[in-house]
């Protein structure tokens, strides 16, 4: 189902760098946080380390991705050479491979992949009490800039885990549909007045889960943290709704499938339709492979009359010349942090 408004339409695209004012961890502080958490409970992390230099001698990030992606391989060495494709089966020693010829365990490895998917949701997870004030601050901020009302149809989507969006949200009384596909959860009250906001999380939420009452896979949404085999009033959760930062092929299930494609569409008739108005991109580095094809795919088929697609991060040119070049000149960057954002540094744009 894909509705849309006669108001003016605008959407957001939110990474990791958007939740850094509110205290929320990325890529790599999550990798320290990680290590730190390890020691407070004197688990071994010197195969964490082992990873990360391995990885770094190969010139990749030796960050949370990087050191699940290996974990998972090693807890399954023929799957993990199978989800990396041929060159690495061409590589690789299977006989050694299966030996885990550098030390741990595959039990480990799967115990250690599991403890770091734990620290995630739980460091992902609500803005601290005292940031929320600058939540607030900074929001308002962006949204004054944009002239982004609350009467506007707004489609946001993000790759983060985090309910900071959310909790917005609840400190503006604002509300919002959380959608996790493109078929569900519609308000029936919101699309009666035509002014909605709608929350796509394309990588899930550290508050979605699946429990044992769950029908047909349904997605629920709670308002505090649980783990596997905790009981809510839902019934006991199986299991949680999040992409973890590894390589895995996972935008061919659902529910992350339906979202992906509806962000592709979203981006296509966004842009064209005449009453739409920005496309703002804030703290995402486009280094997912998937996402920046819907990018590129849906942006190119476009017919641009003037630019109104902004990436809004300290390092915006860089990321777009190194990671999307293609875009370079469909894309405007703007070298600063959320917070930072001023009205001044749209004026050469007539926003």
């Amino acid at each position: 189902m894909r509705i849309r408004t006669e108001v003016d339409t605008i959407l957001l695209f939110l990474g990791a760098g958007v939740s850094k004012p509110f205290d929320m961890p990325d890529m790599r502080e999550l990798t320290d946080v990680t290590v730190n958490e390890f020691k407070k409970r004197y688990i071994d992390a010197s195969v964490l380390n082992i990873i990360k230099k391995r990885v770094e001698g190969f010139g990749f990030v030796p960050d949370i991705e990087a050191i699940l992606t290996c974990l998972d391989a090693l807890s399954n060495p023929s799957v993990g050479v199978k989800n990396a494709g041929p060159f690495a089966a061409l590589i690789s020693d299977r006989r050694k491979a299966n030996e885990i010829t550098f030390g741990p365990k595959r039990e480990k490895c799967h115990y250690l992949s599991m403890e770091i998917r734990r620290i995630i949701r739980e460091n992902c997870n609500f803005p601290p009490a005292e940031k929320e004030s600058t939540l607030v601050e900074v929001y308002d901020n962006l949204f004054n800039i944009f002239r982004i009302e609350q009467n506007n149809a707004l489609d946001v989507y993000t790759t983060n885990y985090d309910l900071c969006f959310e909790r917005y949200c609840a400190k503006k009384r604002r509300k919002l549909n959380n959608l996790s596909n493109d078929r569900d959860r519609i308000d029936l009250e919101l699309l009666q007045n035509k002014k909605f906001w709608n929350l796509y999380k394309l990588h899930g939420s550290s508050n979605w889960i699946i429990t044992d009452d769950c029908e047909k896979g349904e997605i629920i949404t709670t308002d505090m943290f649980v783990k596997p085999g905790d009981r809510t009033v839902e019934g006991e959760m199986k299991g949680e709704v999040m992409i973890y930062p590894t390589t895995e092929k996972y935008f061919l299930r659902d529910p992350y499938f339906s979202l992906l494609c509806n962000l592709r569409n979203d981006l296509v008739t966004g842009i064209s339709d005449k009453d739409s108005k920005f496309i703002v991109i804030i703290g995402y580095s486009f280094r997912d492979d998937a996402i920046n094809n819907a990018f590129i795919d849906s942006l190119n088929k476009s017919v641009f009359k003037h630019k109104n697609i902004f990436l809004i991060d300290p390092n915006a040119k860089r990321i777009i010349s190194e990671n999307i070049p293609r875009l370079n000149k469909i894309i405007e960057p703007i070298d600063k942090r959320i917070e930072e954002l001023n009205k001044n540094d749209l004026k050469r744009f007539n926003i």
